[in-house]
C-alpha cells in the first residue's frame, strides 16, 4: 500500500509501456469501457479526443480497425482478426477484474480462437491493485478527473475539492477500488449507474502517487496533469489565498474547455 507523502512539484515523464505493463493496461481498459461480442471480437470504445490511445492499442496489438461515429463525439476500435484474437486472449488472460467481461472471455473469445481452455481461462475475477497498471486503464476507460470549487456559508473563500469520479454499472469493483482507496460510492437512480467519487484530498495524494507512475494516456493525461497542478496549489497551502483560488479556477476552465474539445 503507497504511503501518503508530499508530491514533487517536478511531474514524471512519460516512459514506454513494456509488454507486460500494456497488458494490465489493456485489461483494465476492456474492464472500463470494452466488451467482447458474441462473434468474439474485442471491442473498445473512445472519445473521439482520444483517438491517438485508440491507434496506440492497434499498433501495440497489430491488428485492428478504428470508426468514427457520426452521432457521437466517440470512436471504436474492433479486433475481429483471428491472431489479434488470440494476442488478446493472451495478453489479458488472469488480469480481468469485471465479472462480466471474465465470462466474455471465456465464453465467447476462447472459443473463437480455438485455443484450449487449459492454457486460457480465468477462474474468477481479479482483484485491483495499486502495484500495476490495472487500474490506470479502467480510469482511462472510465475515469473522470475533476476540480470542484464550493461556496459554503460563513466562509469567505471557496472550498476546493479534487475528485476522481468512475461511472460503472458493475457495483461490485467500485466496492473493490473503495477498499483500496477510501471514497464513496453512490447510485443515479435516472441513470441506473453507481459512481465512485475518491473526495478527499488524502486520497488524491495516492491516487497522484500511483499515476505518476503507472500513467493515462491521451486528453486523460493532460486532465491529470491539470488535476494534479491544483493538488501541488493546495499542498503549498496557496489555496488559502485568493491568487491560489484565482489559479485554481483557471485551471478548472482549462479542464472544462479540453472536455468539451
Amino acid at each position: 500500500m503507497l504511503k501518503s507523502k508530499n508530491i514533487t512539484i517536478h511531474r514524471p515523464k512519460s516512459q514506454p509501456l513494456t509488454l507486460g505493463e500494456f497488458q494490465f493496461f489493456l485489461a483494465g481498459l476492456i474492464d472500463a469501457d470494452g466488451h467482447i461480442n458474441k462473434l468474439g471480437n474485442i471491442i473498445i470504445a473512445f472519445h473521439s479526443r482520444d483517438i491517438s490511445v485508440a491507434y496506440y492499442i492497434k499498433t501495440r496489438i497489430g491488428y485492428g480497425q478504428i470508426s468514427k461515429n457520426k452521432h457521437k463525439n466517440a470512436i471504436t476500435y474492433v479486433c475481429s482478426h483471428p491472431i489479434g484474437k488470440i494476442l488478446f486472449c493472451r495478453y489479458i488472460n488472469q488480469k480481468l477484474v469485471n465479472p462480466d467481461r471474465v465470462q466474455q472471455f471465456n465464453n465467447r473469445l476462447i472459443p473463437k480462437c480455438g485455443l484450449p481452455y487449459r492454457y486460457f481461462s480465468q477462474q474468477s475475477p481479479g482483484i485491483p491493485s495499486l502495484e500495476n497498471h490495472w487500474l490506470a486503464g479502467f480510469i482511462q476507460g472510465n475515469g473522470s478527473f475533476q476540480v470542484k470549487l464550493v461556496s459554503k456559508k460563513n466562509r469567505l473563500k471557496k472550498e476546493v475539492r479534487l475528485v476522481l469520479q468512475i461511472d460503472l454499472k458493475q457495483l461490485s469493483i467500485l466496492k473493490q477500488l473503495q477498499t483500496l482507496i477510501g471514497g464513496f460510492i453512490g447510485f443515479r437512480v435516472s441513470q441506473n449507474t453507481y459512481y465512485y467519487s475518491s473526495v478527499s484530498f488524502e486520497r488524491a495524494a495516492k491516487l497522484i502517487q500511483y499515476l505518476d507512475h503507472f500513467q493515462v494516456m491521451g486528453s486523460s493525461a493532460t486532465l491529470y496533469w491539470m488535476w494534479r497542478k491544483c493538488y501541488i496549489i493546495i499542498q503549498n497551502k496557496d489555496h488559502l489565498n485568493q491568487k491560489g483560488i484565482d489559479n485554481i479556477e483557471k485551471i478548472k476552465a482549462q479542464m472544462s474547455k479540453l472536455r468539451l474539445n
